[in-house]
């Protein structure tokens, strides 16, 4: 952003700032009586005309502005900005709860991998027609093992996000660090080589 400043009786600029903008625009240039080309900010010659950079920094988390905001100036650029306090009602995040949102998120993500929201809705208005019949088609019992099987998928990552959250309670700050909610470990663990030649031999 840009300051225009207040030209002195010497021929200096100084406060108090009369405009203030993203970029040179027609209001700059008719208090100028000039208009300045993009060569005046890459050469660096718009301070020649008392136009100077201008930064207004935001409040850091955690404080307060405990004064009203005023103008500084170095000589180079313009700094706006107000004393600031510590902020006694500010509660600091918990890096494990900012986890924990995460894991949420890479849960839902997931589950809309495995049935869009549309296809839910659909599945549970299809499996309530077919909960009230006495008996089912081979077809529809077919249908309604697809189902099943769908929610089953859908419950397991719910199960898992359960389980993560509960891990991420007794991590370390450095570990809260380092954690990947998306590591597919996480969610999918490898299976043990002896459970597998288990399977293969039964």
């Amino acid at each position: 952003m840009y300051a225009l400043l207040t030209k002195t009786s010497d021929g200096s600029f100084d406060l108090p700032v009369r405009w203030v903008g993203r970029s040179f625009n027609q209001s700059l240039f008719d208090l100028l009586g000039v208009t300045l080309s993009r060569d005046a900010i890459r050469n660096k010659e718009a301070s020649v005309f008392g136009v100077f950079g201008f930064n207004e920094p935001q409040v850091p988390v955690g404080y307060v502005e405990t004064t009203t905001r005023v103008d500084n100036f170095d000589g180079t650029s313009v700094v706006r900005k107000a004393t600031w306090s510590t902020d006694p009602n500010y509660i600091p995040v918990n890096p494990k709860d900012n986890l924990v949102k995460a894991v949420k998120v890479e849960a839902a993500e997931r589950i809309l991998k495995v049935a869009p929201e549309w296809k839910q809705r659909n599945s549970s208005a299809e499996m309530a027609e077919l909960s009230v019949k006495d008996s089912l088609s081979e077809d529809e019992q077919s249908v309604w093992n697809s189902h099943v099987a769908m929610w089953g998928s859908i419950k397991a990552i719910r199960s898992k996000s359960d389980e993560i959250e509960a891990v991420i309670v007794g991590l370390s700050d450095d570990e809260v660090s380092k954690f990947d909610v998306s590591e597919e470990t996480l969610w999918n663990p490898p299976v043990a080589e002896e459970v597998v030649a288990e399977e293969v031999a039964s």
